[in-house]
């Protein structure tokens, strides 16, 4: 738990990051991946460690600026970070979008904001076996589930995850702009939608 800035930058290919409990400072992130035209975090594995917003004072989870590819984020645990303090996010740097990466297993609880981007999107990333809970209150109600909005390429699989709350835009869940993602087999609370089957299988992208 650093005092200030970033738990732990990375800004080289081919790290294993695993296991740890990360509690980041108000201005930084648990973990900073970066990426420049030639250089940087991608084949990243972040895993198996817990990202603890410290109710709500980290500014992000992990945070990914330059649009490393083929990071890989699996089997963590991310909880109880505030508004504009989102779990994991793309943060806008005149680079591509973040590409091939895989996002798998992780839980999602007692936060505002899941997955997003600020000003980025998101380009042939998977995100699979994720649990996106809805938060009880503790901090803010969650606004953002996962947002892959931005101008990325789209092409995005987002698929056998258990979706929370509001399934739809105004409920926080947000495709690419391109209209190339994939959305169908996930496990929605919100039946009432007509991109849920009846079984609560989403059959569609989310919608307004």
């Amino acid at each position: 738990m650093p005092a200030a800035g970033d738990a732990l930058t990375i800004d080289q290919s081919g790290w294993v990051v695993d296991g740890f409990h990360f509690q980041p400072a108000a201005d930084g992130a648990g973990v900073h991946l970066t990426w420049t035209t030639g250089a940087g975090a991608e084949d990243t594995y972040i895993q198996n460690c817990f990202f603890d917003g410290r109710w709500g004072t980290g500014l992000y989870g992990i945070e990914l600026e330059g649009a490393p590819a083929n990071v890989t984020i699996q089997n963590n645990r991310f909880a109880e970070f505030s508004t504009g303090q989102p779990c994991i996010v793309v943060r806008s740097c005149n680079q591509a979008s973040p590409y091939q990466n895989h996002i798998l297993g992780n839980t999602f609880q007692e936060s505002v904001e899941y997955i997003t981007n600020i000003a980025e999107g998101y380009n042939a990333c998977v995100f699979m076996y994720n649990v996106f809970s809805t938060a009880t209150g503790i901090l803010a109600a969650t606004t953002t589930y996962i947002d892959l909005g931005g101008p990325g390429h789209g092409a995005n699989v987002v698929t056998q995850n258990i979706f929370g709350g509001d399934y739809s835009n105004t409920g926080g869940y947000t495709a690419e702009a391109a209209g190339t993602d994939n959305w169908v087999g996930n496990y929605a609370f919100d039946v009432a939608e007509a991109e849920v089957s009846v079984s609560g299988i989403t059959i569609a992208e989310p919608a307004a």
